[in-house]
């Protein structure tokens, strides 16, 4: 069983790597294969200031980086994680989902709140569909969900208004499992009827 991942030294930084504005998957995919780990990247930059030539991600991104680096509040950012109960896990970590891993350019760090066992069913559908969705959709996507939880079969969606939010609901209605793939920070919830 896959518990909650404790907030380590390495994780918090690589929070900080995913948090930083302009920087994306790519960029700490390359970071992490030249200085090795989060901690080592993070420790070399704050004390040189600079990032290596050789890393390989076009000059914007390296100044992005550094400058986020040297301005991060690091307590900040694990006294937020904390407050909101949002968890981390790496690409590199175990824990990290299996069918992310074979996506085209995987995301590098993950924030997720709730029980990352639920990643590991090996039975999941995603239902999606509009925002704006018809009596008979909603009805449709919440009976569908509930069924399919109660054959331990986990529903995948965005969160977001309309059938979304409906197929979240008949998943927890039938007791079972759901994974909401957020649009937004975990810090806040969108749309708010949804907290």
């Amino acid at each position: 069983m896959v518990q909650a991942t404790e907030l380590t030294d390495d994780r918090l930084i690589l929070a900080a790597l995913g948090s930083l504005p302009g920087i994306g998957s790519v960029t700490i995919s390359e970071a992490l294969k030249r200085y090795g780990t989060p901690i080592e990247l993070w420790q070399t930059v704050q004390k040189d200031k600079a990032v290596d030539d050789t890393l390989q991600v076009k000059k914007q991104y390296k100044s992005a980086l550094v400058k986020g680096i040297l301005t991060m509040d690091l307590g900040k950012l694990e006294h937020d994680l904390n407050n909101y109960h949002i968890q981390v896990v790496g690409f590199h970590d175990e824990a990290y989902p299996e069918e992310l891993r074979e996506i085209f350019n995987p995301p590098q760090v993950l924030f997720y709140r709730g029980n990352l066992k639920t990643f590991k069913n090996p039975r999941k559908i995603a239902m999606v569909g509009a925002r704006n969705c018809t009596p008979y959709g909603r009805n449709v996507a919440t009976v569908f969900a509930a069924e399919l939880a109660r054959y331990g079969i986990a529903v995948v969606s965005g969160g977001a208004r309309g059938i979304d939010s409906y197929a979240h609901e008949g998943a927890l209605k039938g007791h079972g499992q759901t994974i909401a793939v957020m649009g937004c920070g975990l810090d806040q919830s969108y749309p708010r009827s949804n907290a």
